[in-house]
C-alpha cells in the first residue's frame, strides 16, 4: 500500500496545455509528455516472452517516459533463476520471471547503459502512469511493500516516494531493504 492520497486523472483541455478548469477535488493528470523512445528489436524480443498485460504496461511506459530504457530480461528458466540466486543476484526461486510475469529494464544515459538509481526512478515514474492507464497492477522492485504502484500517483516523483516509504517500513520492522530498481512484475 502506498499510503498517499489518491488522485483521479483529469481531462486535458484541447486548446491549452493544462487541465480543464473544475471545482472538483484536486486531481493529477497522466503526464502529457510523449517520448520519442522506442524499444530495440532485442528489447521487443525479450518483452514478447512475458504476459500480454505486462507487455502493454511496458509499451505504454516507453511512450510516457522521460528516461530511455530497454528490456534486459523477460521470462527465465528455472535453471537461470537458480544460477542468479547462487550468484546473489536474485533473492528467491519463487520469481515471477519464471512464469512470465516480470521484466527487468536497463536505463540508458545517451547511448550508454547506466545502473545509477536516479535513472530508474524516472523509469518507475513512467511505469506508475502506464500501469494506471492500462489498468494492470504492477509491483516495482524499488518498493516491494507497494503491491500496486498505481496507488502512488503523486505529482512530482512517485518512484522516489515509493522507495522512501519502503525503506521506512523495513527500518521500522528492523529488516534490511532490497532495492531491485530494474524489476517490474505483475503481483500474485
Amino acid at each position: 500500500m502506498c499510503f498517499l492520497p489518491l488522485f483521479k486523472p483529469q481531462p486535458r483541455h484541447p486548446l491549452v496545455d493544462g487541465p480543464v478548469p473544475s471545482i472538483q477535488e484536486p486531481t493529477i493528470s497522466t503526464p502529457v509528455f510523449k517520448s520519442d523512445f522506442k524499444f530495440s528489436g532485442k528489447s521487443k524480443t525479450k518483452l514478447a516472452t512475458v504476459q500480454k498485460d505486462l507487455q502493454d504496461v511496458a509499451n505504454r511506459a516507453i511512450e510516457l517516459t522521460v528516461q530511455d530504457f530497454g528490456i534486459t530480461e523477460g521470462i527465465r528458466t528455472v535453471e537461470r533463476q537458480r544460477f542468479l540466486v547462487q550468484q546473489g543476484r536474485s533473492q528467491t526461486m519463487n520469481s515471477r520471471h519464471i512464469t512470465g510475469h516480470a521484466i527487468d529494464v536497463l536505463a540508458y544515459n545517451g547511448s550508454k547503459h547506466s545502473w545509477e538509481l536516479p535513472y530508474y526512478l524516472l523509469v518507475a515514474n513512467a511505469f506508475v502512469w502506464a500501469a494506471y492507464e492500462v489498468g494492470v497492477p504492477i509491483r516495482w522492485g524499488g518498493s516491494w511493500s507497494t503491491l500496486d504502484i498505481r496507488a502512488c500517483r503523486v505529482k512530482d516523483d512517485p518512484g522516489e516516494t515509493m522507495m522512501e516509504l519502503y525503506r521506512r517500513t523495513r527500518q521500522r520492522q528492523g529488516r534490511k531493504t532490497f532495492i531491485d530498481a530494474v524489476h517490474f512484475e505483475i503481483p500474485r
